[in-house]
């Protein structure tokens, strides 16, 4: 084979592994802090796909050492949290939250002083933490149906392109066969997860695994395919 065909078909994988890696960015930027929490976890991806019972701050009430918030010493004193959230996140009720959320995950206030702050500032503040007082919805069928439709293409022209390559090395047939059909049954199995974990979070536990196998998957697929292209001696 050519330099230049090397090139290309090394083009494509590179091309493939990186538009695999942006859309995993993309789903932890777009999971990330759903449960009103920095670090990504399974419950974030569990209320982008499925949802919410309550508000983050009802949660924040119910647990607040997840939260690091420091109990006030009177009691009930959280309960304020689940008030403001019921009551539609008024206004008059800001600073009183932003007090209780001091300190905490979930302190949203900016670094201006208080007699500093603009009303952009204030605005700011509100909104964001207005956002937590709502019930995270669902992603919407059309959002997910779009979402699948791209992966599908992708994968067709991946898994497509990769497998071609990867059927022309040098390993023997039943290795062929395992890595070839467990690829596209993890692949397979990614988007009818998602749309199950939609209904009932607990398909979010084998969502994540096929994922990872996915991954791990394609990854072997394109490594063998440059493997071959740049260092398997030329059969004579």
């Amino acid at each position: 084979m050519s330099v230049s065909s090397k090139l290309l078909l090394t083009g494509f994988i590179v091309l493939v592994c990186a538009v695999w890696l942006v859309g995993l960015g993309a789903l932890y930027h777009g999971c990330k802090g759903a449960d009103g929490l920095s670090p990504i976890s399974i419950s974030d991806i569990r209320i982008r796909l499925s949802g919410a019972d309550e508000p983050v701050l009802a949660l924040a009430a119910e647990n607040p050492q997840d939260y690091e918030i420091v109990t006030p010493p009177r009691p009930g004193e959280l309960d304020k949290l689940k008030e403001w959230a019921r009551e539609g996140a008024p206004r008059e009720g800001l600073d009183a939250v932003l007090d209780l959320l001091a300190g905490s995950k979930l302190d949203v206030r900016t670094d201006v002083p208080d007699e500093e702050k603009t009303i952009a500032d204030r605005q700011e503040e509100y909104r964001r933490t207005a956002a937590l007082a709502e019930v995270q919805q669902p992603i919407s069928p059309a959002a997910l149906g779009g979402g699948t439709a791209v992966y599908l293409v992708f994968i067709a022209l991946a898994f497509g392109g990769l497998g071609l390559m990867f059927v022309q090395s040098s390993l023997f047939e039943r290795t062929k066969v395992l890595f070839i059909s467990g690829t596209f049954g993890m692949a397979a199995a990614c988007p009818i997860c998602l749309w199950l974990a939609r209904a009932n979070p607990i398909w979010v536990y084998p969502l994540l695994l096929f994922t990872l196998l996915l991954s791990v998957g394609l990854a072997v697929l394109a490594l063998v395919a440059v493997y071959d292209l740049w260092f398997r001696e030329p059969a004579t």
